[in-house]
């Protein structure tokens, strides 16, 4: 039996010739083989509960994009050790700090 599988996910562009413009709810959640999340320019909204108690992520990656994360999208995160914001870092850390950022997480 395979346990902590290391495993990095691409949330990409486009799925079937769609958009991806959105993580829905609890669509990651409780996956424990997570260990790194990169998530494309064309999505702007990450959903309740997406990434919670995906207890094995390191790093996320988030777009510029970026409009709307669930304050409950990555609670329970444990390993949260880095989000990598592809824009204005401070920018985000200030719209979000309050409701989002684990502390010990580094904004880049």
């Amino acid at each position: 039996m395979l346990t902590n599988i290391n495993c990095k996910i691409t949330v990409a562009d486009s799925y079937n010739d769609l958009p991806v413009t959105e993580i829905g709810e609890a669509v990651f959640a409780f996956n424990n083989d997570i260990t790194e999340v990169v998530i494309s320019e064309n999505v702007t909204k990450i959903g309740e509960n997406a990434f919670n108690s995906c207890r094995n992520i390191e790093v996320i990656t988030m777009p510029s994009t970026m409009e709307y994360i669930d304050e409950n999208a990555i609670a329970g995160c444990n390993s949260l050790k880095t989000i990598v914001f592809n824009g204005n870092a401070q920018d985000w850390y200030d719209r979000y700090l309050d409701t989002l950022i684990p502390d010990g997480v580094k904004v880049d």
